[in-house]
């Protein structure tokens, strides 16, 4: 079993709502640009399965495409992808397959053209927690993950191809941790997979190229960052040993080994850290994980409130900033924590409409029902959606709303019916209401004269 650390629990430091259809994605496009032999210059992603339905909501498109300009999860022009793959020079398409068979539920297959004429097919899987793996190369069943270095030998099928890229990498004093060899047929195209524990230079690519066997090699840099190559531990054991007491099982435990001690529990956890990686061999840099992964939330939450910016998933922009506004105007219309927590959430929520109104005569006013345009509700699927109205007067919108979410969950559209959690939030609730909302701003009995109903519509 896998030993779990901070960062397993917190995830990978990244931009964007979602480890695994965000950053997992971005990940993939990663790996997949650096199997290219030259610039990447047209590129058509397939997505299958959940990720044919999280495209844009989810920020997948753009992280795909920064990855394949060669971005980090945490970089900031994530959400400007688009744009710098245009100034790049990067052509790009996506093809969503939601009935195409896959093996896992997170599947990108991509086509890929170089500067140089080379075309290759990868297919990528995005696993949880923004790892990903590499699973085709042209066809050709592959296991690639990135967490350590990883070169990837494309060769003729030969004797003694396997001992010359390994005496290649010795000579250089590289090691080898795994090494796999995958083909279809003997004789034919192999691709040789290598993770090794150093990172790999040019000399030791040259190095195994200088074979006739060999058509190219490819080199993939590892996850681990800046700072957390492995050391040399003066006391594996002593390490083991520290790591076995600070492994807590239970959270009296956790109280007991504080108490001896005589620490924190953040400092207790950042003990257990310390002696996890040095049992592993490695420097640790808990600390200044958890120091970047702080910065770059606050970075990428503040953004959107000092400029008008859109939403990763792109269907909203400038609200952030609209809302913050609102902490100028005296709790006009929201207090100060409230306009700041909507402010925040807006940036990476992704939100959409449903138009319910009452159909009127002359002096009489009918049931509710939907008008056009429907929500798209197909990324919805098992999640948590806020239903937002601003008034519930008699409450017989907000309680029909309620009662489909509830009784037959989203079919807006006319596809098949997707399961969530939802719940009610309102700014005023009136005493006639037949529904409590869950979270209400103000109670009243009074006429309320909307700005968005009484003033007339903005036009260009």
């Amino acid at each position: 079993m896998k030993t779990i650390g901070l960062s397993d629990v917190i995830g990978p430091i990244m931009v964007g709502p979602s480890s695994s259809h965000t950053a997992g994605a971005l990940r993939i496009a990663y790996m997949a640009r650096r199997l290219c032999l030259a610039e990447p210059k047209t590129v058509e992603f397939r997505l299958l399965g959940s990720f044919a339905h999280t495209l844009t909501g989810h920020g997948t498109d753009k992280a795909l495409v920064a990855g394949m300009l060669g971005l980090a999860a945490d970089d900031l022009r994530i959400r400007d992808s688009f744009q710098l793959a245009g100034d790049a020079g990067l052509a790009f398409s996506f093809v969503t397959l939601p009935d195409e068979e896959y093996d896992h539920p997170n599947t990108i297959d991509m086509r890929i053209v170089d500067a140089a004429g080379n075309a290759m097919s990868v297919r990528g899987e995005s696993i949880g927690g923004g790892a990903a793996v590499i699973r085709k190369i042209d066809d050709i069943d592959v296991r690639i993950t990135g967490e350590s270095t990883s070169i990837v030998v494309r060769q003729r099928d030969e004797t003694g191809v396997l001992a010359h890229i390994a005496q290649s990498i010795s000579d250089e004093g590289v090691n080898i941790a795994t090494t796999r060899m995958y083909r279809e047929r003997k004789g034919d195209i192999a691709y040789t997979v290598l993770e090794t524990d150093q990172e790999v230079d040019g000399a030791a690519k040259a190095a195994i190229e200088d074979h006739p066997a060999i058509l190219d090699v490819r080199v993939i840099p590892g996850d681990a960052r800046p700072g957390c190559g492995s050391v040399d531990a003066p006391d594996a054991e002593e390490a083991l040993q520290r790591f076995a007491e600070a492994d807590f099982g239970t959270g009296a435990a956790l109280l007991a080994w504080c108490e001896k001690h005589g620490t924190t529990l953040s400092e207790a956890f950042l003990a257990r850290e310390a002696a996890l990686a040095e049992s592993l061999g490695y420097a640790d840099r808990s600390l200044a994980y958890l120091h970047e992964t702080l910065d770059v939330m606050k970075c990428a939450a503040q953004r959107p409130i000092d400029e008008a910016l859109p939403s990763m998933g792109g269907l909203i922009g400038g609200e952030a900033r609209k809302l913050a506004d609102l902490r100028e105007r005296d709790g006009e219309l929201c207090d100060d924590q409230l306009s700041c927590a909507i402010a925040y959430a807006m940036d990476v929520k992704a939100i959409g409409t449903m138009n319910v109104e009452f159909y009127s005569g002359i002096g009489e006013t009918l049931e509710p029902q939907l008008l056009p345009p429907l929500m798209d509700v197909s990324a919805m699927d098992g999640k948590r959606v806020l239903v937002v109205d601003d008034v519930a007067d008699s409450g017989k919108t907000l309680k029909m709303v309620m009662d489909l979410i509830d009784e037959h969950g989203l079919t807006l559209d006319g596809s098949a019916a997707v399961r969530v959690e939802a719940r009610s939030a309102v700014i005023y609730k009136k005493p006639v209401s037949i529904i409590e909302p869950d979270y209400v701003w103000a109670h009243t009995d009074k006429w309320i004269n909307f700005p968005w109903s009484t003033l007339p519509v903005i036009k260009p």
